[in-house]
């Protein structure tokens, strides 16, 4: 018994040890579930470990109280947004917004959320993590106007994936359509937002 209570203390010190990451990404993984079922504020940590399908005493090795865990939760999904940012590269606007759909697609219970709540927050993210490019491909204006074009068009791409997420459950396949649709709002939206 001694060596397995010693095991398990060296795992909590050792933040990095495969099997303390499992359980919090497990963790994790089931607070989404629950914000999905819209169990945000009753959340209880027997439901949530029997979610995660580890010990109740085991919570407070990952976290201080509930709104711990469910702030973790969410810094996970903006440390995921940098990582989107980082692998956009060079990719054209098509590319870009192809990767940014099935960044969504993936983790489509999280945006349900979003959706669900009108929370156009972090959406807005999502856009600014492709500003650049899309400030790149348009005319060069005074930076008031540019700044002017680009919260119009993230109010128009938060529309366009409040659309997809409510009324088409975030399909698949609605994607390629998607990407089309949504590249040729960036290319023409100085033209029609000026």
């Amino acid at each position: 018994m001694y060596h397995i209570v010693t095991g398990r203390k060296e795992r909590l010190k050792n933040r990095q040890d495969p099997r303390y990451l499992a359980i919090h990404k497990r963790y994790l993984q089931a607070v989404g579930k629950s914000i999905c079922r819209g169990k945000m504020s009753r959340m209880k940590i027997k439901e949530l470990s029997d979610s995660a399908r580890v010990w109740k005493s085991t919570f407070y090795d990952h976290f201080l109280h509930m709104d711990d865990a469910i702030d973790q939760f969410w810094h996970a999904k903006d440390a995921e947004l940098v990582k989107l940012k980082q692998s956009l590269g060079n990719n054209s606007i098509e590319k870009t917004i192809s990767k940014i759909l099935f960044f969504i697609y993936r983790n489509r219970d999280y945006y349900y959320v979003v959706v669900k709540k009108e929370n156009p927050a972090p959406l807005k993210a999502i856009v600014e993590i492709f500003r650049d490019k899309i400030e790149r491909s348009w005319s060069h204006y005074e930076k008031d106007v540019m700044q002017r074009c680009m919260l119009i068009f993230s109010w128009e791409f938060s529309a366009a994936i409040c659309y997809w997420g409510k009324y088409e459950k975030f399909n698949f396949d609605m994607i390629p359509k998607k990407v089309r649709e949504l590249a040729r709002l960036c290319r023409n939206a100085t033209q029609r937002l000026v």
